[in-house]
């Protein structure tokens, strides 16, 4: 009888995968997302058999799953690739959920910005420009615009007394119509990027 004699992987060999955790942080309209067959669930320990039959596990909305640390810990811990798209803030810029103790488990965090939908800069913020309070309201740019930090809170620089004042979401926004001759020409109904 032969005997093969396979290579052995020591512990710390370069060979041995090691598990990862990438995280992209960003707002609405910031292209967290590609296209890809996925697989939908409602908790991610619903695809755990799944799961660990990949080397690459990518995860959309990472956000909405209660038991997104747990999982992608779990699954670099067994040496697998595991990418999280997620929004880091809510419409309030609070933290979403727990996904922000994915920080430090992970090896790579990423935080992407969109364009800013009310002054065309760099937008950090997702704004939400229906009356709605829940946390969690599905939408897309019928609901949320991406905005900088000065759009979103309406902080404003008063020319005259040369001290910054807060303003609320101009009306034009809300409604889709230019009010008057100092708003720009140019406004997205829907601006996805």
């Amino acid at each position: 009888m032969d005997c093969v004699d396979f290579p052995r992987v020591l512990p710390n060999s370069p060979r041995k995968a090691r598990g990862q955790i990438q995280v992209i942080f960003g707002p609405m309209f910031s292209g967290k997302r590609n296209t890809m067959e996925a697989v939908p669930a409602n908790c991610l320990e619903d695809v755990r058999s799944l799961a660990l039959q990949v080397c690459v596990i990518g995860i959309d909305e990472g956000q909405f799953f209660s038991d997104t640390v747990e999982f992608c810990e779990e699954m670099a811990n067994l040496g697998k690739t595991i990418i999280v798209a997620a929004l880091d803030g809510t419409f309030q810029r609070k933290a979403f959920g727990n996904i922000l103790n994915l920080v430090p488990l992970a090896e790579s965090v990423v935080k992407l910005h969109a364009v800013c939908m009310q002054c065309y800069k760099e937008a950090a913020y997702t704004k939400r420009i229906g009356a709605e309070k829940e946390v969690e309201v599905i939408g897309g740019a019928d609901k949320y615009q991406a905005v900088c930090r000065e759009c979103y809170g309406g902080l404003v620089v008063d020319k005259e007394n040369s001290a910054p004042f807060r303003k609320e979401t101009p009306q034009h926004v809300l409604t889709g119509k230019l009010m008057d001759s100092a708003v720009p020409r140019k406004l997205f109904s829907s601006l996805h990027l």
